[in-house]
């Protein structure tokens, strides 16, 4: 009896300590960032960082960020850098998949890393600060140069990656593929893919503060951390095209409430429009003169559907708008610039949108007038009584005063036409007299 209760606790024990194995075993968390580093990038980063924080009171566990990106905004990168460096878990970057990149900014976050990987056919590098806004001289793009290059060699001797070449790479745009990068010592680990990434970060060993820990990433579990509906949608308006056409929209709407008020449509659709691409072009850096002269187009060509200019309003304000658009953000960063393609369908369809008004402007103003004064004159009738110094017409569904003048007696019944007007008075000859001239 004794025996099978000995039995009993045993199987029981050891089913408990395999439960505690289980629940203890460690955690790697996988953040997928890709496209241009803004706000939102910032924001993805630093939630991922406290998320792998908080599991690792309970357990060991690794932030694995996967990157591809051409650069972006040189204040999300430093949060982002903050975020990597101030966190107490280890956190890695890996660039991948193939044929991605680490560009510009992108370089920073990945020698940030505490340990650092690519996958083949990725390279890294170019990382030179360029002038957003077109506002920098000679002195001043020194100056960036000088702060961005000390910047990126303190993380590069904080983490054990090649200082000269990171200083090197934002001095001299220079680039490496991932197995240079690898010989250079500017990356760690050459991975296929995530699963021989994890194999290979077993046993690695980071410093954390005054704390050294070794990985121990051996069958863990691994989680990818999904993204927000919030932080997606503010990284979708981190992008500036997206951002300039909420922005064309906008005014687009607004244009034409105020040309038809009370349709409402347009109003409630370009408000919306407009304020939220605001709000995307003040994460960005841009060309307060670029938006000006985007400004002032628009209402260059709105000015032209209310006037009479014949045009000269519509070429000025599509260069205003054309120039202010290329001008919006700066063209020098590719990662984060309007694609031209975009721009010229955009101005394209504005253009011809205002042409398409102005157009019915210009026919209204050269038809013949067909009301008042002068729209009587021309016109056909016939006459109701003999007519020499009075008599009585009939024109335009009207019967009016009338008298010849050349005082040439106009027949009861004969064809008339109007020549002139004076007060309630209509001067006309006959209809056959009038074609004989006109022959």
């Amino acid at each position: 009896m004794f025996k099978k209760y000995l039995l009993f606790f045993l199987i029981v024990f050891f089913l408990c300590l395999s439960q505690s194995f289980s629940q203890e075993s460690n955690k790697i968390l996988i953040l997928k960032m890709e496209g241009a580093i803004n706000v939102a990038s910032a924001e993805m980063v630093e939630k991922a960082v406290k998320k792998t924080e908080t599991i690792s009171k309970e357990k060991f566990a690794v932030l694995i960020i996967q990157l591809n990106t051409e650069g972006g905004l040189e204040t999300s990168m430093r949060k982002i850098v903050e975020s990597i460096r101030t966190a107490h878990i280890p956190v890695v970057v890996y660039v991948a998949p193939k044929g991605a990149r680490a560009a510009s900014a992108g370089v920073f976050i990945t020698v940030a890393a505490d340990i650092n990987a690519m996958a083949p056919s990725t390279n890294i590098g170019a990382a030179h600060p360029v002038d957003m806004a077109g506002k920098m001289n000679e002195e001043m793009s020194k100056k960036a140069t000088n702060d961005a290059a000390s910047f990126i060699r303190s993380i590069a001797e904080e983490t054990g990656h090649n200082p000269d070449w990171a200083e090197q790479a934002v001095r001299e745009s220079v680039s490496l593929t991932a197995t240079e990068a690898k010989n250079n010592n500017v990356v760690d680990i050459l991975a296929e893919d995530l699963d021989d990434l994890v194999a290979k970060l077993d046993g690695k060993w980071v410093r954390k503060g005054e704390k050294e820990l070794v990985l121990k990433t051996k069958d863990s579990t691994v989680e990818e951390i999904p993204i927000g509906i919030k932080t997606k949608f503010l990284h979708v308006l981190g992008n500036p095209n997206i951002a300039y056409l909420l922005l064309m929209i906008g005014v687009w709407g607004l244009i034409l409430e105020f040309s038809h008020p009370g349709s409402l449509v347009g109003g409630t659709v370009g408000s919306i429009c407009l304020l939220l691409g605001l709000y995307a072009l003040s994460t960005l850096p841009i060309n307060y003169a670029g938006l000006a002269l985007i400004v002032l187009g628009l209402i260059l060509l709105f000015l032209e559907t209310q006037t009479t200019t014949n045009g000269i309003l519509t070429v000025g304000g599509v260069i205003s708008l054309g120039l202010g658009s290329f001008m919006l953000i700066g063209r020098e960063a590719r990662y984060i610039s309007i694609s031209p393609f975009l721009i010229l369908v955009v101005v394209g369809i504005t253009v011809a949108f205002f042409l398409f008004i102005v157009s019915f402007a210009l026919k209204a103003q050269f038809r013949k007038v067909t009301t008042g004064k002068e729209g009587l004159i021309g016109q056909e009738g016939y006459a109701k009584t003999d007519i020499t110094t009075s008599g009585t017409v009939y024109v335009v569904g009207e019967y009016w005063n009338a008298k010849t003048a050349d005082s040439k007696k106009i027949k009861k019944g004969e064809g008339i036409v109007v020549i002139k007007k004076e007060g309630k008075i209509l001067i006309v000859t006959s209809k056959k007299e009038n074609s004989k001239k006109e022959v």
